[in-house]
């Protein structure tokens, strides 16, 4: 079987849709199901390569849809239909309705309905997102399945009430060897990883980061990626008189060795947030996470059982986590230990490539 993954961006990008869908490759290839990636250029990346064994396939969504040019978007579906059409899927596999490609695959869909579609929605809906070409896809969809039931929930408001089925990412279990550094430091070692950008909250890590400090409490702010907020982050953490490591962008292997060493795992996110990849990796080191209540958060991480969860853009109430963290290393040590046991059972890459297996095996033969 033949699957063409769209997805919003692919590697070397490093987000959770990233590493999810090049996680998967290697189990669905176990399963005699080859996954073809989709995606869009962004950057001055190849117009094809191949990653991993994972053939992968570049266009210029987002250029040819914010270009004015009513041509260009015309270019860009003939490229599409040209590889599809050589290619000859047996599932079409969307991952967020909402992104740009999915304009390209609704328009390809429209002459070739016959062809299984799944669509896998990884965020909340945001009200910009909510776009005709998402309802027309919607209603394509074979099957819808979603990585939250916030996101489900999210969706269906929009869409309306359609079977949704919630599939929990899988997480391929970080190679690295769990270490007691973060336990045992007199420092509170807390670290956050992903796109510095404002939606993802690492102004309110620094500003807790601040609060802290106030109280006397021996803690460190490592972040880890790159973005637009970078020298925003920077001037604050200035103005705040606080020591932040900006690590910039770094590999999978060398972020897990981060975390590895890291107390706590901070994920303030503002909103949007269907899943955090990032807080089932650090699950499986035994790393706890506090996170905001947007999305799907909450359902990542358990409020005292595997982490703390905390009002969303509250930084006092962050700061209030932290300084409990860093004061009960016992609750730190229990949270640590309840976030590996769920992680084993929810987080199984595993059972999540079965279960998108089983979905491509049921619509290819409507079922």
């Amino acid at each position: 079987m033949k699957v063409v993954a769209f997805v919003p961006m692919y590697l070397p990008m490093m987000g959770g849709i990233e590493i999810l869908t090049s996680s998967l490759a290697e189990p669905l290839r176990n399963k005699d199901i080859e996954l073809v990636i989709a995606t869009d250029s962004l950057t001055k990346l190849p117009h094809f390569e191949t990653i991993n064994e994972v053939d992968v396939h570049r266009f210029d969504f987002i250029h040819a849809l914010n270009s004015g040019n009513a041509h260009y978007p015309l270019k860009v579906l003939s490229e599409v239909s040209a590889m599809l059409n050589q290619l000859v899927p047996d599932v079409i596999h969307v991952h967020s309705s909402a992104a740009p490609h999915t304009w390209f695959v609704d328009r390809w869909l429209a002459n070739h309905p016959e062809k299984p579609l799944l669509i896998t929605q990884h965020g909340c809906l945001e009200a910009q997102e909510q776009l005709s070409s998402v309802k027309n896809i919607a209603q394509r969809a074979q099957h819808i399945t979603a990585v939250s039931n916030a996101v489900a929930s999210s969706f269906c408001e929009f869409v309306g009430e359609l079977p949704v089925t919630v599939i929990p990412n899988g997480v391929k279990i970080p190679t690295v060897e769990p270490t007691d550094e973060g336990r045992t430091s007199p420092e509170l070692r807390i670290i956050g990883i992903g796109r510095l950008k404002h939606q993802k909250g690492f102004a309110l890590a620094i500003q807790a980061l601040a609060q802290l400090k106030s109280l006397g409490i021996d803690c460190s702010l490592t972040l880890v990626g790159g973005g637009a907020e970078l020298p925003a982050m920077q001037q604050l953490a200035t103005e705040l008189d606080v020591a932040v490591a900006f690590a910039g962008i770094l590999d999978q292997q060398d972020t897990h060795r981060l975390l590895s060493r890291s107390s706590i795992l901070v994920v303030p996110s503002r909103s949007r947030e269907g899943f955090s990849l990032v807080a089932a990796e650090a699950a499986f080191l035994g790393i706890p996470s506090v996170v905001s209540d947007v999305g799907g958060l909450p359902e990542t991480v358990i409020h005292n059982q595997t982490g703390l969860v905390f009002p969303a853009q509250e930084v006092s109430q962050l700061s209030q986590h932290l300084a409990a963290l860093a004061r009960d290393r016992d609750l730190l040590t229990r949270l640590g230990a309840g976030a590996q046991e769920r992680a084993r059972a929810a987080f199984n890459l595993q059972e999540c490539a079965d279960q998108y297996a089983s979905i491509y095996e049921r619509i290819t033969h409507h079922i």
